[in-house]
């Protein structure tokens, strides 16, 4: 089955790695090289399956964080710098060499840590989301999903309510991750939110489990058999080739840095 896409992007230290864990239990055994979650977390491919009662997905997390380098001196984590190389990884990710990129997306995760931002900061990085979504949205019916989500390492963060209104006034569903259970209005929150999301997306490719649906199901098979009259046996291998290279991971996220080298280059 054809893979489904999501990204998720956050500066160091803002939880990308333990929100994929919310999607996948194995995320660090698939991290084989521990240099690599030590220093960067910049392209990293989590493998992973989300199965319902009503349908299954394979789906891959595509974690990418900027600066792409981490440098250890303090300076290098202070709030400009972050907002710079946010803006240069916006500038890539739009580039021509990201469009294959954008288009297979279905999900889109952006995380901020409450700890070292404060709510000017914050407001002028999600000015940037605010390009990127228009990115990937574009011109098409697109029918994925955007979420923010705060991190902290505090028992209770003064910010988190600030940033649900800006976040929300913005359009987008913003997530307490290190909240539990449900709200007062009977809503799931933090990392079950999270999960609920996923589950509840519109995939591009998803198999529906059978006997759940039965009009979903004869939908299915008529257009199956519609399919078969109308194209030729040729015509559709030709089809499913052009989709699979289309959707080779390891081409499609290397278009990004690929993107960020060029950009280095021209400087």
């Amino acid at each position: 089955m054809i893979p489904n896409h999501i990204l998720i992007l956050g500066a160091p230290h803002s939880g990308k790695l333990r929100i994929s864990k919310t999607l996948c239990d194995d995320v660090y055994d698939q991290i084989v090289d521990d240099d690599k979650i030590q220093s960067s977390h910049s392209g990293i491919i989590i493998k992973s399956k989300v199965s319902t009662k009503y349908y299954s997905v394979n789906l891959n997390i595509l974690v990418d964080e900027y600066p792409e380098i981490r440098n250890e001196q303090e300076e290098e984590y202070s709030v400009e710098h972050k907002l710079r190389s946010l803006k240069k990884w916006k500038d890539e990710f739009l580039s021509d060499e990201c469009s294959e990129l954008r288009d297979v997306l279905d999900g889109f995760i952006y995380c901020i840590s409450l700890d070292d931002n404060t709510i000017n900061d914050i407001s002028d990085s999600i000015e940037i989301i605010n390009e990127i979504r228009n990115g990937i949205v574009g011109d098409r019916d697109w029918n994925g999903f955007i979420a923010i989500v705060g991190t902290s390492t505090k028992d209770k963060n003064d910010l988190n309510e600030d940033v649900e209104d800006l976040v929300i006034l913005n359009g987008y569903e913003y997530i307490d991750f290190d909240k539990s259970g449900r709200n007062e209005y009977h809503e799931t929150v933090g990392k079950d939110r999270i999960v609920e999301i996923v589950q509840s997306n519109e995939w591009t490719h998803m198999e529906t489990k059978e006997n759940v649906n039965y009009d979903n199901n004869k939908k299915k098979k008529m257009y199956e058999m519609t399919r078969g009259l109308l194209s030729s046996e040729g015509e559709e291998r030709e089809e499913e080739e052009e989709v699979n290279s289309k959707l080779d991971l390891d081409e499609i996220f290397a278009k990004l840095k690929l993107a960020k080298d060029e950009k280095r280059k021209s400087m």
